[in-house]
C-alpha cells in the first residue's frame, strides 16, 4: 500500500491508497513544521496519523512525507530516523512540500512552485530534480505572501480602526466579530509563535471583504501579490526556461482573486499559471508510487471525494 502526507503549519493530511490510486483511508492532524511546532511535535502528529492509517499486521508499505521545513538544517534526517524507528516496514521518502506539490501537476521539464499557505515559499525545478529556493525561512522572517502576513494585516486594520486611524469597513467588521469583546485579551494569544497558525485562519476574511469591494482588503491583497510576483521573478531569473509557474497552499482557495492579481503583477512576461485540480496529497500518493501512469491520477480522482465528505 501506499501513504501519501502532506504536511504545513496549519494541518497534515494522510491518504492510504492501493497501488492502482484507490484511496482507502484518509486523516488530518495537527501542523508538522518542524520549524514551527519543533520536531518533536513534527514527529508525534506523523506517527499518530501513520498508525491510524496504515493497516494492521505485516505488509509492503511505502510512505511519500512531504512537509514544509523539512529540507531546513536537519529537519529531514531527524524525521527520517524517527518515523523508521517507529514504523521498521515501512520505506519512507522524507522531503518538502514543494515535492508534492509538483507531482500533482503531470508536465514535462522545469517549473516554478510557490506554496502560498501559512507561510510562503517559491521554488525553481530545473526538470532534472534540483529545486532552488526563495523565501520561506518561516512566518516571523518571511514577508508578504503568506496566510499569516495577510492574517496579521486584517488584524492590524482593526486594531487601527479601534486606535481611530482608518474608516469602518467590511474587513474591519469581519474582524471584529471574529474577535469578539475586547481586542487586547483576545489577542494576547496570538503573542506567542505556536499561535501563527491560527492568525493565517483570517486570511479568508480579506479575500471575503474584497469581495465587498473593500479598499482596504484590496490593498492588502496588492501588497501580497506585490510580493510574490518579486519572489517568482528571483527564482525564475537563473534559469534558461523556467516553465510554467504552479501555486499550491491554502491561499489557493481563491485562486480566483489569486490568480488574475498575479498574472498582473508579473505583466507581460507572466508564464502560465497552474493551480492543480488535486491535492499536494495525491502527488504524494504519486512520488510514494514511484511512476505511475495516467489510471494512477483517474482512480485517486474519483475515489478521493468521498473521503472530502466524510472529513
Amino acid at each position: 500500500m501506499l501513504v501519501g502526507i502532506d504536511g504545513g503549519g496549519t494541518k497534515t493530511e494522510l491518504v492510504l491508497c492501493s497501488p492502482q490510486g484507490r484511496v482507502l483511508r484518509r486523516l488530518l492532524k495537527g501542523p508538522c513544521n518542524p520549524n514551527a511546532v519543533g520536531i518533536e511535535r513534527a514527529v508525534a502528529e506523523i506517527a499518530s496519523g501513520l498508525a491510524g492509517i496504515l493497516p494492521e499486521g505485516e505488509g509492503n508499505h511505502r510512505a511519500f512525507i512531504g512537509v514544509s521545513g523539512a529540507t531546513v538544517g536537519d529537519n529531514r534526517e531527524r524525521l527520517v530516523k524517527a518515523i523508521a524507528a517507529r514504523f521498521p516496514g515501512l520505506s519512507v521518502q522524507v522531503d518538502s512540500d514543494i515535492r508534492s506539490v509538483i507531482a500533482s501537476v503531470q508536465h514535462t521539464g522545469g517549473c516554478t512552485a510557490a506554496i502560498l499557505g501559512t507561510g510562503c515559499v517559491v521554488f525553481q525545478d530545473d526538470g532534472c530534480g534540483t529545486l532552488r529556493r526563495t523565501a520561506g525561512w518561516g512566518w516571523l522572517f518571511d514577508g508578504a505572501g503568506s496566510g499569516f502576513a495577510l492574517g496579521r494585516d486584517a488584524i492590524r486594520e482593526r486594531l487601527a480602526f479601534e486606535d481611530g486611524m482608518v474608516p469602518q469597513g467590511p474587513l474591519v467588521d469581519a474582524v471584529g466579530t471574529r474577535l469578539g469583546g475586547n481586542a487586547f485579551n483576545t489577542l494576547r494569544r496570538f503573542l506567542s509563535g505556536e499561535n501563527c497558525a491560527e492568525v493565517a485562519t483570517f486570511a479568508p476574511l480579506v479575500f471575503d471583504a474584497c469581495d465587498a469591494g473593500d479598499p482596504a482588503a484590496r490593498a492588502i491583497l496588492a501588497r501580497t501579490v506585490a510580493h510574490v510576483a518579486t519572489l517568482v521573478r528571483h527564482s525564475r531569473s537563473a534559469q534558461a526556461s523556467p516553465g510554467p509557474l504552479i501555486l499550491g497552499g491554502g491561499l489557493t482557495a481563491r485562486a480566483d482573486l489569486l490568480v488574475p492579481a498575479l498574472r498582473e503583477a508579473l505583466g507581460p512576461d507572466a508564464p502560465d499559471i497552474i493551480v492543480p485540480t488535486l491535492p499536494p496529497v495525491f502527488g504524494a500518493c504519486r512520488l510514494a508510487a514511484g511512476s505511475p501512469g495516467d489510471g494512477f491520477t483517474k482512480c485517486f480522482a474519483a475515489s478521493y471525494p468521498a473521503f472530502l465528505k466524510n472529513s
